[in-house]
């Protein structure tokens, strides 16, 4: 289109220009075709400066997005946090398993169910023991989520035994609720780990 206006316009002669520096004929109007020239060539060098002045702004939006990718890839500290408490679970779980199986805890609670105590202490030291055979295979924040609703009810059931009275000595009621805290702290970092990755996979505003 630009090459049939300019050769439009070359096709008359400089005479046939009034003293308005007007052009009075041709097809379209000579006046016309070269008002449409310059606009397409003002348009066109328009195109061609917005163009140029939008790259910064397309970099910066790269980078940003590359940054934000990169974060929401680095999952070292949200995975350090996730592994540690269900470390901790498993080697305490083993100590009071083995505990269990092994010491008179039933003398200590004041109690006679030396029998119950054991297989108690069996059923801990296997859960223990699962938590760190399935921890390099499974999803870690998945393995914290399950674990931590197996082990929130215990020291509420830690409490119900003493408030009952189904431990009678005082050195008995002061070991179960130990027990009972030691899991509960180990369940409130559990729902800190799992809290702290649900904020950072979440995005980001500015």
């Amino acid at each position: 289109m630009f090459r049939y206006l300019t050769d439009r316009c070359h096709e008359h002669d400089p005479s046939d220009i009034d003293d308005e520096n007007r052009l009075t004929y041709g097809p379209l109007g000579t006046h016309q075709s070269v008002r449409l020239a310059r606009r397409f060539l003002a348009y066109t060098a328009g195109s061609a400066n917005s163009s140029n002045k939008q790259l910064p702004t397309r970099a910066r939006f790269n980078m940003n997005e590359s940054d934000m990718t990169s974060i929401k890839l680095s999952p070292g500290k949200i995975s350090h946090e996730l592994r540690l408490p269900l470390i901790a679970n498993a080697i305490f779980g083993i100590a009071m398993g083995l505990l269990l199986l092994l010491a008179p805890v039933g003398g200590w609670l004041g109690v006679d169910i030396d029998g119950w105590l054991r297989v108690f202490g069996a059923l801990i030291l296997g859960h223990a023991l699962m938590l760190l055979a399935l921890l390099p295979k499974v999803d870690t924040a998945k393995l914290a989520k399950l674990n931590l609703s197996m082990i929130a009810p215990y020291p509420i059931l830690m409490i119900v035994v003493v408030v009952t009275g189904l431990v009678s000595r005082p050195l008995g009621q002061g070991l179960v609720l130990v027990d009972g805290l030691i899991v509960a702290g180990i369940a409130a970092w559990h729902f800190q780990g799992l809290k702290g990755e649900r904020s950072a996979t979440l995005p980001q505003h500015a």
